[in-house]
């Protein structure tokens, strides 16, 4: 399977219960510096609320800063790399 075999699964099951993704969180194991999870921070539109991956654990309960853990993902860098700010649970 791919990320993108994987998105249309999911984006499958929002349809079929209505669900708007914009307002679901997500906790993914694999970090941005990997295929499947650098994959997924990109194309998904979920509140992405933790990462786990080799280097540590992102946590934020108002939502991790997406464009930087974007910049993270797009360049293939671990968790520990996010330069983005946290709200203060995070």
């Amino acid at each position: 399977m791919t990320t993108r075999s994987i998105r249309q699964y999911v984006t499958g099951i929002y349809r079929k219960l209505n669900l708007d993704e914009r307002k679901l969180r997500k906790i993914i194991t694999g970090g941005p510096d990997g295929d499947l999870g650098s994959n997924e921070i990109k194309m998904g539109n979920e509140k992405l609320i933790a990462i786990v991956d080799g280097s540590g654990v992102l946590y934020d309960p108002e939502g991790i800063d997406i464009e930087a853990i974007r910049k993270c993902a797009s360049q293939r860098q671990m968790a520990k790399n996010f330069d983005g700010k946290l709200s203060k649970n995070g």
